[in-house]
């Protein structure tokens, strides 16, 4: 029977802003802003996940998984390759499973909008996802209408923001900066944009001296 062994990274609202593990039942996120996102980001990319391949890391005390994805468009940053991996902590091996809530789903056969980082010990051709789950949309047809939607789904994880008297816990609907959770992909797309845009010129700087 597979066993499944739950790792939350950022567990409570103590542990989640020192980004220490816990074993509590829920995953507590830093809220990001999409604006936060994409700087956050070294690469955004639109994409199918086209497999997946799951490892044990040193001395078998926890499980990785490495998910390719095929590109389809670069929205930022650059790269000449046709594919990316994206490491991920979490996965199943010898039938032991080690989930990550809070974590993200990538769906093998499906296309997704990417927030990609680089991170420091891996390799070039490497990254890891902004934001844990914040930085994965979901790519999926509206079959009422036939639009294509971004959708992000946070596994039941909640948000919290800095107080006075440490981490204060926040609905994601109580947090208006928050990026959003469900978007037609082309107006999401069009809100990137416009964020890597460069700003406009002023007058003074545009007029002839």
């Amino acid at each position: 029977m597979t066993r499944t062994r739950a790792l939350l990274l950022l567990g409570s609202l103590a542990t989640a802003w020192l980004g220490a593990a816990s074993l509590t039942r829920a995953a507590v996120l830093v809220p990001l802003s999409l604006d936060e996102l994409v700087a956050s980001a070294d690469l955004v990319v639109l994409g199918e996940v086209v497999r997946r391949e799951s490892f044990w890391g040193p001395e078998r005390q926890r499980i990785y998984s490495a998910v390719t994805v095929r590109i389809e468009r670069v929205i930022k940053g650059e790269t000449t390759a046709s594919e990316l991996t994206v490491r991920r902590l979490g996965g199943t091996v010898d039938g032991q499973t080690m989930a990550v809530p809070g974590s993200g789903r990538l769906v093998e056969g499906a296309r997704h909008l990417l927030f990609l980082r680089r991170g420091e010990r891996l390799a070039a051709d490497q990254l890891l996802v902004v934001g844990l789950a914040q930085g994965i949309y979901l790519v999926t047809t509206d079959l009422a209408t036939g639009t294509e939607l971004a959708v992000r789904d946070l596994g039941g994880a909640s948000f919290a923001r800095p107080g006075p008297a440490g981490p204060v816990a926040a609905a994601e609907g109580q947090l208006a900066s928050v990026a959003p959770s469900r978007l037609p992909l082309a107006e999401l797309l069009q809100r990137v944009d416009r964020i890597l845009a460069p700003p406009a010129a002023t007058k003074s700087e545009t007029t002839p001296r």
